[in-house]
């Protein structure tokens, strides 16, 4: 039962609110600690527990009272125990409720996954557009290399997956070019070895695609190009809502 505590300081109310949900998954426990509300901003903190040996990359969780969008906590990193105590700041209440309302959309975890394929830049005249199959099946999400167009600007490439699972899925967020940054590691190299190296992605979760261009200069070099996804994120759905009052 949360227990509320108010402090006056300064002529303004102070509200630190003892929590203690958990929300329980076979991946992880998260337990909501307690609330704390000042004039200028709001923070839940958090106590995270892993069951596996994924990474926390990152949260979505919302204030509802807010009014905005969830709120993406990335690069969360553990203390050398495996846990950690997690204080994410929500921003202020315009006005301070009767009582306060914080949804958990999704955790996201950081895997060694990873899944290839290879493209024989052979066969692709100038504007044509080959399909393909599946690749692959990772975390329940089918991933199908969709079509290779040759541009006038190079192969264009789109993926698209198909989650199978609701509750956990694989996530293509964009990739990014190095493997220290915090979403999937996308390389591409050819039968020499040599590696081109992006600048942009494009990528829609809502559409379920990833799509990006290997330059036309790059591929008259090649004859077999290899790319290659790595450090895929995991997500787990939550879709939880904790109430805490503010007032006594």
């Amino acid at each position: 039962m949360p227990c509320l505590i108010v402090l006056k300081m300064n002529n303004n109310n102070v509200y630190d609110v003892t929590v203690n949900e958990e929300i329980n998954r076979d991946e992880f426990t998260l337990n909501l600690m307690n609330f704390e509300s000042f004039l200028y901003d709001n923070y839940i903190n958090i106590h995270y527990e892993p069951h596996s040996d994924y990474e926390l990359q990152g949260i979505f969780l919302d204030l509802k009272e807010r009014g905005q969008y969830p709120y993406h906590y990335p690069n969360l990193e553990l203390n050398q125990s495996g846990t950690q105590e997690l204080r994410l700041s929500l921003g202020a209440f315009d006005q301070v409720p009767d009582k306060a309302h914080i949804e958990v959309y999704e955790v996201q975890l950081k895997t060694d996954e990873q899944f290839a394929f290879k493209i024989d830049t052979t066969e692709l005249e100038s504007n044509d557009m080959k399909e393909y199959e599946q690749i692959d099946e990772i975390f329940q999400t089918e991933i199908r290399l969709a079509h290779v167009k040759n541009t006038k600007d190079g192969l264009y490439v789109t993926l698209r997956f198909n989650n199978l699972n609701e509750e956990s899925y694989l996530l293509f967020s964009g990739p990014r070019v190095y493997p220290e940054d915090s979403h999937n590691y996308l390389t591409v190299t050819n039968e020499s070895g040599e590696r081109h190296n992006f600048s942009s992605f494009s990528s829609s979760r809502s559409e379920n695609r990833v799509g990006f261009t290997i330059p036309k200069e790059f591929v008259e070099e090649s004859e077999e190009i290899t790319v290659e996804l790595s450090n895929l994120l995991y997500g787990v759905k939550v879709d939880e809502m904790i109430e805490i009052p503010l007032t006594e």
